[in-house]
Order: structure tokens, then C-alpha cells, then sequence
């Protein structure tokens, strides 16, 4: 299904393209590409879907994927990849007043539980899944790769966490390098470390 509108000389145009169900209209979401059951936008259908705005340019492919982004005027939701069951679940740029643009989750649950940030990576299951309430996750500019890295991440920033949970229980911590399975899993507020190798660093939380 695609979403039809027309340009000044009557050319016929398609501005969604929509494969499955749930994806909120409004004028201000355009240019989407949207595959899978329970995705991209308001989990309440029968709702007048207010506040889920300004989403556009968009790739989402997965059930559940991005479902449930809540914006409001100045808040967007825009040119992501979004790739995997539940990945960017429940993100809501709405709650900071802020940005949640040009992100790539791809995997089971990744972002999952992001409330903002842009120009964030993940890749592998449960990679920078975020807390699931009750805390904020805006951090910008991480990369993880590889199942649950980065898995805590909140505010942290410009952070790069390269195999099976590495940098795993960073939550505030910042311009953290960690290559390697559990590489640096246990570091939580640390800042300007480097470890290489599996399991490097340890049980060192502070860094």
C-alpha cells in the first residue's frame, strides 16, 4: 500500500510505501518505506494517533519495528534504517523535546528503548537496547556492534563497542574504545579508554 498525493502539475506521486499495518498517517510523515506487522507509529490504531508526527525517511522492516515512536511539533523521527523485531521499539523523541534522526538499528531489539539521540549504530541483537523505563537514553554518536554492546547506554556519547557485549554496561560514560568480546563490559561512567581483546579490562568500572 502507498501512501498518493500529487505534485503542482498533477503527476500522480507515492510517498509511503507501506507493507503490513500500523503506520500513522499525517502530513508530516512522508517518504517511508515500512515493512512488517505492529510497526512505525502509535500501538492504538483506533486512536487519533496525536502527537505521532514528523517521521520521515524512513526504512523499517520487522515486526513491531519502530513501533510505537511518539513526536510532537519540533520533534522528529527521521531518516533511519530500522532493521529486526522490536528494533527502535518505543523510541520517543517526544519525552527530551529533541531528535531521534539518521540512526541504524539493525538486529532483535536494538535502540530499543532509546528516547533520542542521532547518528547512533547498532548492530546484533539487543545492541544498545537502553533501560526499558525509568531512565533516559539520548546518547549520540555510538557505534556497537555485536549482541548486547553498548546494551546500558543512556547518556553516553561518541562511544565504540566492537563484539559480543563489549562496553556492555556503559551508561554515562564517554569516548570509550573496546574491541573484543566483554571488552570493557564492566565500565559504567568511564571515559577515554581503550581495550583490546577479550575481556580486557576486566572488572574495572570507572575507567
Amino acid at each position: 500500500m502507498g501512501k498518493l498525493g500529487a505534485d503542482s502539475d498533477g503527476v500522480i506521486t507515492v510517498t509511503d510505501i507501506v507493507l503490513g499495518n500500523r503506520i500513522t498517517t499525517s502530513s508530516t510523515n512522508y517518504d517511508n518505506i515500512v515493512l512488517g506487522l505492529g510497526n512505525f507509529g502509535h500501538s492504538d490504531w483506533n486512536s487519533s494517533l496525536d502527537g505521532t508526527s514528523n517521521m520521515a525517511d524512513n526504512i523499517v522492516i520487522g515486526r513491531n519495528a519502530a513501533k510505537d515512536v511518539e513526536t510532537d511539533t519540533g520533534d522528529t523521527f527521521q531518516k533511519n534504517i530500522v532493521l529486526g523485531k522490536s528494533a527502535m521499539m518505543d523510541c520517543n523523541p517526544k519525552s527530551e523535546s529533541a531528535s531521534a534522526n539518521q540512526n541504524v538499528a539493525i538486529g532483535s531489539n536494538a535502540m530499543q528503548n532509546r528516547d533520542s539521540g542521532d547518528n547512533n549504530i547498532a548492530i546484533g541483537k539487543g545492541a544498545m537496547l537502553g533501560e526499558a523505563s525509568g531512565t533516559t537514553t539520548t546518547g549520540a554518536n555510538n557505534i556497537a556492534i555485536g549482541t548486547t554492546a553498548l546494551e546500558e547506554i543512556t547518556t553516553g556519547y561518541e562511544n565504540i563497542g566492537v563484539g559480543s557485549d563489549a562496553l556492555e554496561d556503559v551508561t554515562s560514560g564517554y569516548q570509550n574504545i573496546a574491541i573484543g568480546d566483554e571488552a570493557g563490559q564492566k565500565v559504567d561512567e568511564g571515559i577515554y579508554n581503550i581495550f583490546i581483546g577479550k575481556s580486557s579490562g576486566g572488572t574495572n568500572a570507572s575507567g
